[in-house]
């Protein structure tokens, strides 16, 4: 790399991830806003709560187009594959940035955001960093006396949001409220909190009654944008499209294969519907959990599937109260440091709402959500991304490669003959179709090859109730762009698997990948044929 582009990258980098740490210290130090860089300088600004005032934000907006512009003037050697990955990485996400600041304003459309920052930030304290910081008391009684500015600040800025947006934000801050109640002494900073948390409430029935149900589905150039300019992908959209609907015919397929071997006169359907899941009580779900997690971390180990940095232990708890009404049947949260006391967060969804969840139903998929969230799926790969000692592709991860290797994972494991009976394989396929229906759905309807009523349908046949199927259309229509990173992420790792592992062999296959952090797939081709 010739030193000055070196230097400039540095130089860029290093204020922009200053400036994103200072500006937004929440949202940076977690892993819920995969728009901002995971910027470590956040943990300087424990006491300090994200300012999502609209002046604010103009400023931090022209700033941070000031450093794109010295980026864009950057003209690294062709040869040097190293600088213009990290010229590419920095580009995606300032670009994911502005598109949520600046083109779809986030700060103005979704409640819910408010909420987010206002419950991670006491309990990235209460919680996830307890172990490491000494005076979490006096800096959580800090942070409370921000919040009131917060939401101040959302009754300013929120104009005419989704209805699907107020609802989830209610939902939010409800369970903001009890969470809160119950895990902070009394005092008249929490009096102040709670106080403007129900103002926050009041307004958003008001917003509830004077909104359009519809969901203000953005149009095919904004999708476009996002994929060219946030994930560096160039595929068009009709391909991306026959991409999805190919896989999903695919898996059917296979589906009906496996229920006709099991059994000539059975339909997968059938087989699926009978399926009891080994759990019986929320104590027995959580271990059940938890065991898998023992059980795939000794795969990886076993099957050597790629070099293991230092991993820190994964904790397996229900998910927050405040969490739930934006969680499914489980997820993940990565760590905020690499202290070794701190631990990985596996949330399981016991409850959904008031309503006591049917276990069988709800976590059938146990086996490909564990290996999606810990091993080798998500645990693993932020895990090797925060390991990395550049500090570009150490502090930026993408969408499209975080969600493909984890749908990558899922197959994996069954490949490695970990899935054994014939009811985990179809539950396994399943969750292929269920994803390739979110990405046709994604690009369908804005390139109209796909309805939502379609998708509805198509949804609804492999399993899910009405119900459920409208909330999912729902959510995915406020997502785009995001939707498809599982299906097309793990077809263009296949790709890349069918290319190159011959050459490579899979553990050699697998650390080039990852360990050279979350970069766009045609670097990642680049990389592998200098090889």
């Amino acid at each position: 790399m010739m030193k000055d582009t070196k230097t400039d990258l540095k130089r860029i980098a290093d204020d922009y991830f200053g400036y994103m740490a200072r500006a937004y210290p929440v949202m940076c130090l977690s892993d819920e806003f995969y728009f901002l860089p995971r910027a470590e300088g956040a943990m300087k600004f424990l006491t300090e709560i994200d300012s999502l005032d609209s002046d604010k934000i103009a400023g931090d907006i022209r700033y941070i187009k000031g450093l794109q512009k010295e980026l864009q003037a950057i003209d690294p050697d062709p040869s040097d594959l190293d600088a213009r990955i990290d010229l590419v990485m920095l580009n995606e996400s300032i670009s994911l940035y502005l598109e949520e600041f600046e083109t779809t304003q986030i700060y103005r459309r979704d409640p819910a955001l408010y909420i987010n920052i206002l419950m991670l930030g006491v309990d990235h304290l209460i919680t996830k960093l307890s172990s490491i910081v000494p005076e979490k008391k006096k800096f959580i009684e800090m942070r409370l006396k921000k919040i009131p500015r917060l939401l101040d600040e959302a009754k300013r800025n929120l104009k005419d949001p989704p209805l699907p947006y107020v609802e989830r934000g209610l939902q939010m801050a409800e369970a903001a409220r009890l969470y809160l109640i119950s895990h902070l002494p009394h005092s008249k900073e929490l009096d102040k909190v709670l106080e403007k948390i129900e103002e926050f409430k009041d307004l958003l029935h008001k917003l509830a009654k004077g909104t359009d149900s519809n969901t203000n589905i953005v149009e095919r150039a904004a999708l476009e944008s996002i994929l060219k300019n946030g994930y560096s992908y160039n595929r068009p959209l009709e391909e991306i499209f026959q991409i999805a609907k190919s896989e999903y015919k695919k898996v059917l397929d296979q589906m009906d294969k496996i229920a006709s071997d099991a059994s000539p006169k059975k339909e997968w359907q059938a087989m699926l519907l009978k399926y009891k899941l080994p759990a019986k009580d929320p104590g027995e779900l959580l271990s059940l959990y938890a065991g898998q997690i023992d059980k795939l971390r000794g795969l990886t180990t076993t099957e050597d599937l790629v070099t293991l940095p230092y991993l820190q232990n994964i904790l397996v708890v229900e998910t927050p109260k405040y969490l739930a009404p934006v969680r499914a049947s489980a997820s993940y949260s990565c760590p905020l440091t690499m202290n070794e006391r701190e631990a990985a967060y596996f949330y399981i969804s016991i409850f959904l709402g008031e309503v006591k969840s049917k276990f069988e139903n709800i976590h059938q998929e146990y086996i490909f959500v564990s290996a999606h969230e810990t091993y080798p799926g998500h645990h693993l790969l932020d895990t090797i991304r925060r390991s990395l000692e550049n500090p570009i592709r150490r502090q930026i991860e993408s969408p499209f490669f975080y969600e493909g290797w984890a749908s990558y994972a899922e197959e994996l494991i069954a490949e490695l003959g970990y899935v054994k009976t014939p009811e985990e394989k179809l539950i396994g396929l399943r969750r292929q179709a269920w994803r390739a229906i979110r990405a046709m759905l994604d690009v369908g309807t804005r390139i109209n090859k796909l309805t939502h009523d379609e998708g509805g349908r198509m949804l609804t046949d492999i399993g899910y109730s009405r119900n459920v199927v409208k909330a999912m259309i729902t959510h995915y229509s406020l997502t785009y762009g995001y939707q498809l990173c599982y299906t097309i992420g793990k077809f263009e790792l296949e790709q890349l698997k069918k290319e190159f592992v011959s050459k490579l062999g899979l553990k050699k296959f697998h650390d080039t990948l990852l360990y050279d952090g979350q970069i766009p797939f045609d670097l990642c081709r680049e990389r592998m044929k200098r090889l």
